[in-house]
């Protein structure tokens, strides 16, 4: 409703993320149309966090020539309630008002601790520091880190760059693997998400009945139901009734994508990719035995064999063996 009052004032250039976090996707797609992006949110507790985690989420992919502003509401308003009783001028005014994102970061900093102690001005340069590193624009990292440095009065560059650290690890294969397989995973949720919102007669299709209430992917069980309930189109009520965090997520992530599915091509892409997760889940656990044979299995996934396991209804003598060679830690 907040867009659509902006819209209906004149303000025609404002999205919603629909009930969802703001995410490192939304915002790269809206700094493709724009380098000035106006933040709004409720005055509240709950709105300054969501607020501190969309500076977050922005802070590695800024851009020096982007100007970012939060504005905060006071209680009882809304974008909604405020263009009505102050008309567009009124808002305009004051977005143009706002908080710029480095106020809002240094504001938030100095909260962490005592900033008239020397170690609560340490407290403060470490906080700073860990979010600074962030920061993939040189020119803005060292500003940061400048005014950082100032307010702590401590060289902060020697915290950022922590040259007693040891170098981490170049990625193992097999976490690379791992990697790779879960992109794979989500661009098939992607996809099947699109060819049923192309196609909603795919969500009386028996394949969804061959998901298990126990794998990874249940979820998907859903987004039948949502979309069978649901016969309004538009995606802001479609995300209000799903449930499951994870599904809300991965739709909405989709929703932002570059993905567009014909009409013809939707029921293809569905089975092919529902058919290739189903068949992914299939053949887990004897993949990752597999890759614990070999060697080659990671933390994440001795823990997900351990679960595979111990769900079975009854585990044989050689899974028992294999859950307690799980258990131990790895050299």
């Amino acid at each position: 409703m907040d867009v659509i009052a902006l819209h209906e004032k004149g303000i025609k250039n404002a999205v919603a993320t629909l009930g969802t976090a703001v995410t490192s996707n939304h915002l790269s797609k809206l700094m493709r149309y724009s380098n000035n992006i106006f933040f709004a949110f409720d005055g509240d507790l709950a709105g300054e966090k969501a607020a501190w985690k969309a500076l977050q989420n922005v802070l590695p992919i800024i851009r020096e020539d982007t100007r970012i502003k939060f504005v905060f509401f006071e209680a009882g308003d809304d974008p909604d309630s405020y263009v009505n009783k102050h008309g567009e001028k009124g808002f305009i005014d004051l977005i143009n008002n706002g908080q710029t994102l480095s106020e809002f970061f240094f504001s938030k900093v100095k909260k962490v601790d005592d900033i008239n102690s020397l170690e609560g001005r340490s407290k403060i340069a470490s906080y700073a520091s860990e979010l600074i590193r962030t920061i993939n624009n040189v020119p803005l990292r060292e500003a940061f880190i400048s005014e950082t440095s100032k307010i702590c009065e401590i060289p902060v560059e020697k915290l950022i760059s922590k040259p007693n650290q040891p170098k981490p690890k170049s990625s193992s294969p097999e976490v690379k693997v791992e990697q790779s397989s879960n992109t794979k995973q989500i661009a098939s949720i992607y996809l099947i998400i699109h060819s049923v919102l192309t196609d909603r007669s795919l969500t009386q299709d028996p394949i969804f009945d061959e998901i298990k209430d126990d794998s990874s992917i249940s979820f998907l069980k859903e987004l039948r139901e949502v979309i069978e309930v649901e016969s309004d189109t538009l995606v802001s009520k479609l995300i209000e009734r799903i449930k499951s965090k994870t599904l809300k997520e991965l739709f909405s992530q989709a929703m932002v994508s570059e993905i567009k599915i014909e009409q013809e091509d939707a029921r293809k892409m569905f089975f092919d990719c529902m058919n290739s997760l189903l068949k992914d889940e299939e053949d887990r656990e004897e993949s990752l035995k597999t890759k614990y044979n070999t060697g080659s299995i990671s933390e994440t996934e001795r823990r997900e064999l351990q679960q595979l396991i111990l769900k079975k209804p009854e585990i044989d003598n050689e899974d028992k063996i294999l859950l307690k060679n799980l258990s131990l830690k790895k050299d």
